[in-house]
Formats: structure tokens, sequence, C-alpha cells
């Protein structure tokens, strides 16, 4: 009687130890993703566009550089990359140049997702998203390095015409999305706007 009873004891303390240590390894560790912005959003791939030249894609941006010219946006005659222009003939099928980077600077790895463009004529005062239109969208894979998009565009009567690019993926959540486009450039990596002048 003696014996069973600090046997039972110790057999019941192996199985919670077992228990726990079970517990434990189903939890997922955390992959090499760090925090999108120091806010809390943790994501394991970075896909980016630039807002300027130099960004690196850190988030949020300081508000001084211009968000509505975005260096990785081309619009071209051809489906070859031509020099940065913001003029772009009316009527005409132009060619949008977007180039995709990945890494970015919260996470490193192969992303899949969606390349959404929109446009607007309403300029800086535009509302996100009542006041764009959809110029379409590409399913894409992005490894590491810069990938480069082309989408066919044809520009609508004279005036100056903004462009608005999303990377939308699973794996790379907007830090933060409202209704100021100006805003939502300046505070999401995934986001670029680009003006042309329509002639």
């Amino acid at each position: 009687m003696t014996m069973i009873g600090p046997r039972a004891h110790r057999s019941v303390g192996r199985s919670l130890l077992v228990a726990v240590l079970a517990a434990l390894m189903a939890i997922p560790l955390p992959g090499p993703a760090v925090a999108d912005g120091d806010v809390g959003i943790f994501t394991p791939k970075d896909v980016y566009m630039m807002d300027y030249p130099g960004d690196a894609g850190f988030e949020p941006n300081t508000p001084g550089p211009p968000y509505w010219n975005s260096p990785d946006v081309k619009a071209c005659p051809t489906p070859i990359t031509c020099p940065v222009g913001i003029s772009v003939p009316a009527y005409t099928t132009s060619y949008l140049i977007v180039s995709l980077r990945n890494p970015g600077p919260y996470a490193t790895g192969t992303d899949v997702g969606t390349l959404r463009v929109y446009f607007t004529y309403a300029g800086g005062s535009a509302v996100w998203p009542v006041d764009w239109t959809s110029l379409g969208s590409m399913v894409l894979t992005i490894p590491a390095g810069v990938t480069t998009v082309v989408l066919p565009w044809t520009a609508a009567g004279p005036g100056l015409v903004s462009t608005l690019y999303r990377w939308v993926s699973p794996d790379d959540p907007m830090l933060y999305e409202g209704t100021n486009t100006y805003q939502n450039a300046q505070f999401n990596n995934n986001v670029v706007w680009k003006n042309f002048s329509v002639v």
C-alpha cells in the first residue's frame, strides 16, 4: 500500500508533464517576420512599391515627400520600359509598367497576391474607395528581387488622371487603410499613387 501511492503520484506527475510539453509543442513558433510599422501586425511576407526615389518601404513614411509620383510606376507607349514621364496621350493605348519589390523591410519570402489598379479624375481630394474606378487586376507570384508587370491602359479625354496601385495579399496586410488616399499611400508600402497628365 505504501509503495502504490508514491508510484501513482509519480505516474500522474509524468502524465501532466507530458500533456504540458505536448501543448507547448502544438503552439506554432513565430517565423522571421517582425512588426509591420511597430503596431503589432505580423506578416511573413513583405512586397512593396516605392512612394519616392530611395523609399526603402518602412512605414509609416514621413509626411514630407509627395505621395503622388511613385518611381515604380511608368506609362510607356510600348510594353517595353521607358524613361519616367508623366504625360500620356489621350484615346491611345499606353502601358502601365509597375515594379514590385520583394523582400521588403519587414520580412522575406515569395508572396502570392493581387495587384489592383485604379484611376480617378478627382486628383488630391480623391476619397478611397468611392472616388476610384478599377482599371484591372493581376494575380501574381512575387519572388525575391524586383518583378515588373505591364498593364495596357487607354486614357480618356485630356486632364489630370490619378492612378492607384494596391498589392493585396493575405500574407502581407495593410498597416492602415482609411478614406484618405494620400494617407493610405503614406502608411502602406503596399499602396502607391501616380499622377499623369493626359494630353
